[in-house]
């Protein structure tokens, strides 16, 4: 729980590597929800909850972790007979990027569409289990990304992390093409691909994972335009930062009574308009 009532609340969860693993920090309306994903491999249970412990630091006193094992994997066969596993009886990654809820939604949609009225079980259950042991493979693969493309040394959870032997084939594949190219938008054309394009450019120019273009500068000319319209973007969501309510403002808004409309005069214009000319 908070100990200060008004403190601000970040509209974002805020996640922190640690030396085996990472702690997630999720802004809540009255508390936050912490906890720390680690690897026993490389720590053991007392380190990793000081290490949370440590994180909190003196704000959440009566906070007391709670120990949730998990193993991560999934199953190859899914749909066996007349049985299928859903949700995490089908497997669990890792809650890096969250995609429980996903999982069980396409599972079920799935077996909507493959279930046989009569005949044909066995085509139903090979067809789902492929679609869904792709799906869990493309979340291996950018889950993992997040840990290949790190920088960090200090620990051996990071550094074997980095080893490319713990890559999947398939992510590599992936690292290979796009060493001297940008993804593109054909390579994410359907399911059961769960992370598309924007995806993937975030985490990995986000971690500086840049592709060599030296070949096809050509192809790249528009360097000025291009910053103009970053700089317009910028100067709009700063325009617009300086009208919006602060995310605590907002919520306690909307626990009091919901969206309300601003109020604006006839003359005034609209209220908290942010104005952009190209």
């Amino acid at each position: 729980p908070y100990t200060d009532p008004d403190r601000p609340i970040p509209p974002s969860t805020n996640v922190t590597a640690q030396t085996s693993g990472w702690i997630w920090d999720i802004p809540l309306f009255d508390r936050r929800g912490t906890g720390h994903v680690f690897s026993t491999r490389y720590t053991d249970e007392d380190t990793a909850k000081a290490q949370l412990m440590a994180y909190i630091g003196g704000e959440d006193v009566d906070a007391e972790p709670r120990l949730v094992p998990f193993r991560c994997g999934y199953r190859e066969v899914q749909w066996r007979g007349n049985c299928v596993s859903v949700g995490l009886s089908a497997g669990f990654i890792e809650p890096l990027e969250s995609t429980g809820i996903y999982l069980v939604d396409i599972a079920l949609r799935w077996i909507a569409d493959f279930l046989p009225p009569t005949e044909g079980m066995t085509s139903a259950a090979r067809d789902f289990n492929q679609r869904m042991s792709g799906t869990f493979a493309d979340i291996v693969d950018f889950v993992k990304l997040h840990y290949a493309l790190s920088r960090r040394t200090d620990s051996d959870f990071w550094r074997d992390n980095q080893n490319p032997d713990t890559w999947p084939d398939s992510l590599k594949e992936k690292l290979e093409s796009w060493a001297y190219r940008t993804p593109g938008t054909f390579e994410f054309s359907g399911l059961p691909q769960v992370f598309g394009l924007t995806n993937y450019m975030q985490v990995l120019y986000g971690m500086g994972h840049l592709p060599d273009l030296s070949g096809s500068a050509g192809r790249f000319v528009h360097h000025d335009a291009a910053k103009a319209q970053a700089a317009q973007l910028k100067a709009a969501a700063e325009a617009g930062l300086k009208v919006m309510p602060s995310h605590r403002a907002l919520l306690k808004q909307i626990y009091a009574g919901g969206f309300q409309r601003p109020q604006q005069s006839p003359s005034s214009g609209p209220s908290g308009a942010v104005m952009m000319t190209r």
